[in-house]
């Protein structure tokens, strides 16, 4: 009888012990406690909040920008406020689609490859546990051909003539930077005084792909010296001194004075990548260091040849 009564007392003294477990239906979902066996569900997860912990956790270890924009926006996003357990691959084609509407191809598919990564790092770290990454499920946005734009002999004569009379005089020391350094706006745009090294001929930057160290030619080193009078050598202030908005506007004016059509800022840059190929004394690797593709198959993307540049060679 002592015996049966000490295994009620064990049966209430369990009941009313603190739980670390919900249980949804018939599956057992711990907030607490060890690692669960695999193949059980752990917890909930919504995506925003799987983002969040992302940026904190994983962002400072990588060393491009980009996708700190890219979560930032995607937190914001209804889509992502969906429990990732309950996500079909469905919801993630129909995002993919809305997106390619919304910014194109390019920008989609950069979105699912963030959201790939981050649910792979869930999965692997942060105790969740699904079949398989539905990220990686989903057919990929199909991407737009790589633009072959490059200046003809003829608009370069126009390009330089309406920056001889530009309204704003630093546009012309920052096309020809950007064709002499293959760097990109924001790079330019980034640029300061104190990143310059006039003795080793060369400049650090911080751009898309990190930090970096861009050579500089004489030619190079000559434009910077020409703006000298125009933003000040000294202190931490930018070599350009342009805003963003500043130069959308000259650009503008610029284009449309020039008579260029569909020719974009940083195709400049794949214009430069292209001659620094086309001149034939320089290595493909030599090439990656000035343009800072990690690379060469990206290196490749940006390199357009004339046709005629090659016919001399033959």
């Amino acid at each position: 009888m002592q015996n049966a009564d000490c295994l009620v007392d064990s049966l209430v003294s369990t009941a009313a012990a603190p739980v670390d477990s919900v249980t949804v239906g018939t599956e057992n979902r711990s907030v607490g406690g060890s690692i669960p066996p695999l193949g059980t569900k752990v917890y909930p997860m919504r995506i925003s909040a799987m983002l969040e912990r992302y940026e904190t956790e994983i962002l400072p270890t990588k060393k491009s920008r980009t996708d700190a924009y890219v979560t930032k926006r995607l937190k914001a996003d209804p889509f992502t406020q969906q429990d990732i357990e309950s996500l079909k691959v469905s919801d993630i084609a129909a995002y993919r689609d809305r997106r390619v509407l919304e910014s194109g191809p390019r920008c989609a598919l950069y979105d699912l490859q963030v959201l790939s990564h981050c649910t792979t790092v869930a999965m692997s770290e942060w105790d969740l546990v699904l079949p398989n990454n539905p990220f990686k499920v989903v057919r990929k946005p199909k991407q737009n051909p790589a633009r072959e734009r490059r200046l003809s002999d003829e608009e370069s004569q126009c390009l330089f003539s309406a920056l001889s009379t530009a309204r704003n005089p630093r546009l012309l020391p920052m096309v020809q930077l950007a064709i002499l350094t293959a760097m990109r706006k924001g790079e330019l745009l980034n640029l300061r005084w104190p990143n310059i090294n006039w003795v080793g001929s060369y400049a650090v930057i911080v751009g898309k792909t990190g930090k970096r160290t861009v050579p500089l030619s004489r030619e190079a080193m000559e434009v910077l010296r020409t703006l000298h009078p125009m933003t000040g050598s000294f202190s931490c202030r930018r070599v350009l001194g342009m805003t963003e908005n500043g130069f959308k506007m000259s650009w503008a004016r610029l284009k449309k004075k020039a008579g260029l059509v569909d020719f974009h800022f940083h195709d400049l840059r794949h214009e430069s990548i292209s001659r620094y190929m086309e001149r034939g004394d320089l290595t493909l690797q030599e090439v990656a260091t000035i343009s800072g593709h990690k690379t060469l198959n990206m290196l490749w993307r940006y390199t357009h040849l004339k046709t005629s540049a090659l016919a001399s060679k033959l």
